[in-house]
C-alpha cells in the first residue's frame, strides 16, 4: 500500500506538503510534479498529519488519515487573544467531587476528546483506567 496518496485534480502543487513534513520525506522533483515518497519514507513517517493538515485543497491523504476524515476549523470557535492568553495562564488542575458517579456517555465523550491532546509523532501513548 502506498504511504500517501495525492488527488492530481485538487492538487495546487504548491509545496506546502514538502515544507511541512518534519521527517523530509516528502518530495517532488519539479514544480510541476506531484509530491512523492522519498527512498524509505515507510520506515521514516511517523504519521504525524502535517501533510493532510497543510493541504489547502484536501489533495493529500496518508494510507493512515485520508483529508476527509479531518474536521475543518471552525473560525467561528475563534476563542481570541485575551481567552486563550487566559486559559494558558490559568491552566491548572480543578477539582470539584460529587458524590453522584459520572454518566457513561459523559465520562466516553471526555475520554475521547482528550485522545486529540498533542502527544508528539501522533503515538497518543496515553491510556485511561476509569
Amino acid at each position: 500500500m502506498a504511504l500517501f496518496t495525492i488527488d492530481e485534480a485538487k492538487c495546487r502543487k504548491d509545496r506546502l506538503c514538502v515544507m511541512e513534513c518534519p521527517m523530509q520525506i516528502i518530495a517532488m522533483k519539479t514544480k510541476d510534479d506531484l509530491p512523492e515518497p522519498v527512498r524509505g519514507a515507510e520506515k521514516f513517517c511517523i504519521n504525524c498529519g502535517h501533510c493532510v493538515a497543510v493541504c489547502p485543497t484536501g489533495a493529500f491523504s496518508l494510507n493512515t488519515m485520508k483529508s476527509e476524515d479531518c474536521e475543518e476549523i471552525n473560525p467561528q470557535w475563534n476563542p481570541g487573544h485575551e481567552v486563550m492568553e487566559n486559559y494558558m495562564k490559568a491552566r491548572r488542575s480543578v477539582r470539584k467531587f460529587k458524590k453522584e458517579p459520572v454518566d457513561k456517555d459523559k465520562l466516553n465523550q471526555l475520554i475521547k476528546m482528550a485522545s486529540y491532546a498533542p502527544s508528539g509523532h501522533n503515538s497518543r501513548p496515553v491510556e485511561w483506567t476509569v
